[in-house]
């Protein structure tokens, strides 16, 4: 589950690197986006336009009606959804058409659904009454509207992406504690895949999600290509699947990884080879163990393990300054490890005992670590 978390690590870790063209997952294998979702889209964004036509025109029941049906076509479209917008503002509508029809018990529970969405979100005075505008607020510091329920979201394959209400939470499977009661917009990616969404209503009680994602062809066939080259990770040359992959992805070099769970305490191994495809000659390697994530040292980790690969193989891509100030990233301390970020330090002066040499040259004090 934490492989797709991972390889974005090595991804920000790897564009360092002046020197190197990264291809990201993204790049390869793009979300299959939801065509049912896009057109459930096109026919809420018309029905919300004639919703706003019917109440400037004080048609209120009329409004009502069609909001009604606009918020059922935002339903279908949660995968399209990429801000609250339209949904928003459909949301708001309906909950003052309710108050002014005298039903505050619905009225207020559309209220809470507008702000689970989008806390914040205003209330044009030129469009909504003044008492409801005032209802909002009452509802917004209400004790009801406090409230909190965990939701728990899987997915198969584990290891995807999750929004919600348009804000990366996490990576699958995920338990969110603490969602404001209400309405809220999930969705599920993971590239290669047909995203997962849905617009889900949070209760105190809680609930679970389940996302099946569904892999495209390609996705599938390169996946499969994967599972055949993880063997290749250890040894001191590529095979022929790992060379297929390469080739199938079109790159010069490539960072490959397998990430094995230990035990029952969640102890993580990551293994790393970096090959050069051209000669199937393996460049580097190296190995961690980590427990978990719990205190963000995974992107360190990681960071610094595909920092020490790449200085050993690419021992004279300094990196570059990204602006005309030639000390523009320089610290000062460059040469106090093997571990900079972007190519090894050139090596310092050092002093001399009596044999000429010095007993801490290449030693930095932290070997032990």
């Amino acid at each position: 589950g934490s492989a797709l978390e991972v390889e974005g690590y090595m991804t920000d870790a790897l564009e360092a690197f002046q020197a190197v063209e990264v291809k990201k997952v993204e790049d390869l294998f793009t979300v299959e986006q939801d065509e049912a979702a896009e057109a459930a889209l096109k026919r809420a964004a018309a029905g919300l336009s004639e919703s706003k036509v019917a109440w400037e025109s004080k048609e209120f029941d009329e409004a009502e009606r069609r909001l009604r049906a606009t918020l059922k076509e935002y339903a279908k479209a949660a995968g399209a959804l990429r801000e609250c917008g339209g949904l928003c503002e459909a949301q708001a509508l309906y909950a003052a058409a309710l108050h002014r029809r005298g039903d505050v018990d619905e009225a207020r529970l559309a209220v809470m659904d507008l702000l689970a969405l989008s806390p914040n979100y205003e209330l044009p005075p030129r469009r909504f009454e003044r008492d409801f505008v005032a209802f909002r607020t009452q509802v917004a510091s209400s004790s009801t509207n406090a409230l909190r329920g965990k939701v728990q979201i899987k997915s198969k394959p584990p290891g995807a992406r999750v929004f919600v209400d348009n804000e990366r939470m996490g990576y699958t499977p995920l338990t969110l504690d603490a969602l404001a009661q209400g309405k809220h917009v999930v969705r599920v990616e993971r590239p290669g895949h047909a995203v997962w969404s849905d617009i889900i209503e949070v209760s105190p009680d809680g609930m679970e999600l389940d996302a099946e994602l569904i892999p495209s062809d390609d996705y599938r066939s390169y996946d499969e290509q994967l599972t055949r080259a993880a063997g290749d990770v250890g040894k001191a040359k590529a095979g022929a699947s790992l060379i297929g992959v390469g080739k199938q992805l079109g790159v010069d070099r490539a960072l490959t990884g397998t990430l094995k769970e230990l035990d029952e305490n969640s102890t993580l191994e990551l293994a790393v080879g970096y090959f050069d495809f051209s000669s199937g000659r393996r460049l580097g390697y190296k190995r961690i163990t980590f427990q978990e994530n719990e205190f963000g040292e995974l992107r360190n980790e990681v960071t610094r393990l595909v920092n020490t690969l790449l200085n050993s193989v690419e021992a004279g891509s300094e990196r570059e300054g990204k602006t005309s100030d030639p000390l523009d990233g320089k610290s000062g301390m460059e040469g106090w490890n093997a571990d900079d970020v972007g190519g090894k330090s050139t090596a310092t002066q050092k002093k001399k005992g009596k044999d000429g040499k010095d007993p801490l040259d290449t030693v930095n004090g932290t070997e032990g670590w």
